[in-house]
């Protein structure tokens, strides 16, 4: 019993570590691609700089799912995770506006911004995690 209960621990803790160290990642790629794009730098267009952001938004998303699954099956209450859920969503949708549909150098930092405030709500959500009521 108890070696069943460290070891759930231990791997949670692998998990979460995880998942923070890509987050990390993630945002710092975002930001440096946000830096390069402003300075119109020919590096947004190596392959490098094109195909890693996918790869680690991917193995962050993987384990994001991975993890919200091993709390469901150890943790009662997950009211935090929804809202979370959708600052990812307004993360990535400000992102693509951010590099895909900005005309004007004015709409790029707002919506960088806007991706930016989004990760400080999410990282908020996830060191708090608040009781949100949806008052249903």
């Amino acid at each position: 019993m108890i070696n069943d209960r460290l070891r759930r621990k231990k791997i949670m803790s692998t998990l979460l570590s995880t998942h923070i160290t890509l987050a990390v990642i993630s945002v710092s790629g975002f930001v440096i691609r946000e830096v390069l794009h402003l300075k119109r730098s020919l590096w947004l267009k190596t392959r490098l700089v094109r195909i890693v952001p996918h790869a680690v938004d991917t193995l962050l998303l993987v384990s994001g799912i991975t993890l919200a699954y091993w709390l469901a099956q150890h943790h009662a209450s997950l009211r935090w995770l929804w809202p979370k859920l959708l600052l990812v969503v307004a993360y990535i949708s400000f992102g693509f506006i951010c590099f895909r549909f900005s005309r004007s150098k004015a709409t790029n930092l707002l919506a960088f911004f806007c991706a930016i405030l989004c990760v400080v709500l999410i990282v908020w959500i996830a060191v708090l995690k608040p009781e949100f009521h949806l008052g249903l």
